[in-house]
């Protein structure tokens, strides 16, 4: 885990298995994004999703080349939103996607977004996500008897509803007690919106609970670390070597420390 304290980065080859963030007393709460932190998509689902949208608004666009235009258009989203702290839904993404195949200025009509957004649902829960590792509901069960756990998540493609769906069936989404999704909100990270969002929910758990009680536990360096600091949080940053069953473990045994016997 790489954590940042004020006015500070640490370096990925300073993480050490007690999260490092200098303090001595235990988290009292932890938010967690979803995307390649808490699960990774279906190695299916992208490229028959994008068929799906494909043949509802540019059926004649060669295959590939509208993958990739998709695939520009979300990144383009992304930034955007880690800009400006807006979210852009499933019509935006797609309006910028006809944009970058040269379809010129586009506003979709929305019952073909709306049907479009439906029909992504139906596939994404046939074609499951999974955890990043097969230890992480067992260990989010454990961790959310001890302390309140929280998703802070932007939203992009798949909408809040589709994402509690999909942790629901993998069985990720009961051990959160407080779900803050950026299209609900109307604010994406780094924004502070939604972190305190967050943080508003995890009071009504923790009495008194600080933003600097709270570790927020992400993949992106921007949206999730940055943010965090931003909002006051505690951030620790995993990725492929340093993964969240570690960081969550490293909480279970700072907490337990806390809680001698």
């Amino acid at each position: 885990m790489t954590s940042v304290a004020s006015g500070a980065s640490v370096a990925a080859d300073d993480r050490r298995p007690d999260l490092g963030w200098g303090r001595p007393e235990a988290p009292r709460a932890a938010s967690f994004d979803v995307w390649l932190t808490l699960i990774r998509s279906n190695p299916r689902f992208k490229a028959e999703r994008n068929d799906l949208i494909r043949a509802a608004i540019a059926p004649d666009a060669d295959r590939a080349r509208f993958a990739d235009a998709l695939r520009q258009a979300d990144v383009d989203a992304d930034r955007r939103a880690e800009t400006t702290g807006r979210d852009h839904d499933m019509g935006d993404r797609l309006n910028l996607t006809l944009g970058v195949l040269g379809r010129g200025p586009t506003d979709l009509d929305a019952s073909v977004v709306e049907e479009l957004r439906a029909r992504q649902h139906d596939l994404a829960l046939e074609l499951l996500p999974e955890p990043l590792d097969p230890s992480l509901p067992g260990l989010l069960d454990e961790l959310a008897t001890v302390v309140p756990l929280a998703i802070t998540s932007n939203t992009g493609m798949l909408p809040a509803g589709t994402m509690q769906a999909l942790l629901a069936e993998i069985g990720l989404l009961e051990p959160f007690v407080v779900r803050t999704f950026s299209d609900e909100v109307g604010a994406a990270k780094p924004d502070p919106t939604i972190f305190a969002a967050t943080l508003a929910g995890l009071q009504a758990y923790v009495a008194g609970l600080a933003p600097g009680d709270v570790v927020h536990v992400g993949d992106n360096p921007h949206a999730d670390v940055a943010g965090a600091q931003d909002a006051g949080m505690i951030p620790a940053h995993v990725d492929a070597t340093y993964g969240t069953d570690r960081v969550v473990s490293s909480m279970l045994a700072r907490l337990d420390q806390r809680c001698p016997g």
